[in-house]
């Protein structure tokens, strides 16, 4: 019954205008108070955790500090041409790095029709260097890159996220702090977090460097002129060349014709070379491996409350962690400052693993008002995952750490 009477206050104040003493009820109407007047004097002298109803829930916004990834990239810089797979002994439009050597263009376009004599005026080199010591042919270059034993090294700090926490107030014990609370109560929470993982490496690295030399017959010919423009910069060669030739005639009428001037190269290399050259290769790059995890915890809390207002809570438990990481890369092979390999990218898949862990955490908190209070938390969870990514040979070794971080918030009690 008197549990009943302090969930309700009205109940309760009726209560005790039922028990007022019976000497009262005797006074004459001139001297009795009014009954708002005897009921606040003895609701006054109650304690105001017997008037209203304890908190029994709280629920927790804040951002937390937490979480760490290191990442290690290996078997990076794996960068083909197409003559990886060339024979060297078809026909072929091949494209190297200071130039091309195309189908002939003397006779009709389809491969079949060109004519058999085993040379073509459609090809191009870019520098004098080119040409062979015995001046006989043209060297062209290509240059590819394997992967040596050079890593990259990346980590993800700790970063800002948001967190959520629900809790269960399950007991209260000691003095009253407060109109709805004891100076103890114990709980049982379960929260929710995230944290992402973003480890980065922009700059350059070192491969193996694997330049193919491909060598064709000038045919008897000397090496065509290269031009330069007025800065001094090659210009190169390019045929089929043509100059104009003006003829005036019998009859004094000059007629111009455009004719054909270009050096007939062989159409096929008579020599190739490939050479490997440890760590020649400079690669340009960028390597990252993002995404991130979700944590979720549960466990039971106790809170002391020593001083009015200002409490610690000490909590623990499991964890329940879901990580999705994915790989992405760029790079560029780097010859010279006007030689580089066209940019080459890909981004993997999502990969997703789950583990469980452990956590605790020790609260600090400012109640702001009955219903809201303020607190810092000294948060751990111990949780160390390794997880392994890969694209195109490319890997990414990535190691998932979380440990001690810090979480500030507000709860509220309802």
């Amino acid at each position: 019954m008197l549990n009943t009477c302090f969930r309700c206050p009205a109940l309760l104040r009726a209560v005790l205008i039922s028990c007022l003493p019976v000497g009262l009820a005797a006074q004459t109407a001139e001297e009795e108070p009014a009954p708002e007047e005897i009921l606040n004097k003895y609701a006054r002298s109650l304690p105001d955790h017997l008037l209203v109803e304890p908190y029994h829930n709280e629920f927790s916004v804040s951002l937390r500090l937490l979480g760490n990834a290191k990442v290690q990239f290996s078997n990076l810089g794996l960068i083909r041409t197409d003559f990886d797979e060339d024979d060297a002994t078809t026909l072929s439009n091949r494209v190297y790095a200071d130039g091309y050597v195309g189908f002939d263009q003397r006779g009709e376009t389809s491969n079949s029709f060109n004519l058999s004599d085993g040379a073509t005026n459609n090809w191009s080199y870019a520098d004098e260097g080119q040409v062979t010591a015995d001046g006989t042919g043209v060297m062209f270059h290509a240059y590819a890159s394997s992967p040596n034993d050079s890593v990259v090294e990346a980590e993800s700090g700790k970063a800002v996220n948001p967190d959520l926490e629900y809790s269960r107030v399950l007991w209260q014990g000691g003095r009253w702090a407060g109109p709805r609370r004891r100076a103890w109560q114990v709980g049982w929470l379960g929260g929710w977090g995230l944290s992402d993982v973003n480890a980065k490496f922009r700059g350059t690295t070192t491969a193996d460097l694997v330049i193919t030399t491909d060598t064709y017959s000038l045919l008897g010919a000397p090496a065509p002129t290269i031009e330069y423009d007025d800065d001094g910069v090659s210009l190169g060669y390019t045929s089929p060349s043509y100059q104009t030739v003006e003829l005036v005639g019998e009859d004094g009428i000059t007629t111009t014709y455009v004719v054909e001037d270009s050096t007939l190269l062989g159409n096929l290399p008579q020599d190739r070379t490939v050479q490997t050259i440890s760590d020649g290769a400079e690669i340009e790059g960028f390597w990252q491996v993002h995404g991130a995890y979700f944590t979720l915890r549960s466990g039971p809390w106790m809170r002391w409350e020593p001083i009015n207002n200002i409490s610690l809570k000490v909590s623990g438990g499991g964890t329940f962690t879901l990580i999705g990481l994915s790989m992405r890369y760029a790079e560029t092979l780097i010859i010279d400052a006007d030689t580089q390999s066209d940019e080459i990218s890909e981004q993997s898949d999502t990969q997703t693993e789950t583990f469980a862990g452990v956590f605790g955490s020790v609260d600090a908190e400012w109640m702001l008002n009955d219903r809201t209070s303020f607190f810092a938390s000294a948060y751990y969870e111990d949780f160390d995952e390794e997880l392994s990514l890969e694209i195109d040979g490319r890997e990414a070794a990535a190691e998932i750490s979380s440990g001690l971080g810090l979480r500030i918030g507000i709860t509220t009690k309802f």
